[in-house]
């Protein structure tokens, strides 16, 4: 199935429409998302607006958007300052009316494209919330395997544990 949309890099001029999508997030998925609401740095239109203009080439680090007429999901990612051949994916939300429509598929293919682009990462890692098996098993489809899994973490009000997850990346000299 082709997806209904377009899935690009977010610029600061995007910051608004990813501050109320990730307010709406919260709202329909409080379970997928830590912190709480009220202790997402994401919720912060000003730490959003830094973040996206912080790297402006997505060298290191960028959130990637998908759009019909307005956002309607995204995904970020990230290459561990700690461990540079490592890089992080996060964020992951599609509305849920445009959910089945291969969006999720084409943030994640861009993701992982992306991180493939970043010196030195060998591997591709996230945290998923074992409440969220569409998640997982969308994960799955690009070869991401379970690696583990942390201790519960309460989110709105809930208890639930997440599952970690990793892809090793292919040597394209190799």
């Amino acid at each position: 199935m082709r997806p209904r949309g377009v899935v690009r890099e977010l610029t600061v001029t995007d910051a608004a429409a990813y501050f109320d999508l990730r307010r709406r997030a919260h709202e329909t998925d409080p379970h997928a998302f830590k912190p709480a609401v009220a202790d997402d740095p994401g919720l912060s239109l000003t730490r959003i607006e830094s973040t996206l203009t912080r790297d402006p080439r997505g060298t290191r680090a960028c959130i990637l958007g998908a759009f019909t007429r307005q956002l309607i999901g995204a995904l970020g990612v990230f290459q561990d300052l700690d461990a540079r051949d490592r890089a992080q994916l996060w964020g992951l939300y599609v509305t849920p009316e445009q959910r089945r429509a291969g969006l999720g598929l084409s943030l994640v293919s861009a993701a992982c494209d992306r991180a493939r682009g970043m010196n030195g990462v060998e591997r591709l890692q996230l945290r998923v919330a074992v409440a969220c098996p569409e998640a997982i098993r969308l994960f799955e489809r690009f070869g991401f395997e379970r690696s583990g899994s942390s201790g519960a973490t309460a989110a709105a009000g809930r208890v639930d544990d997440d599952l970690w997850m990793v892809l090793e990346l292919p040597d394209e000299a190799a």
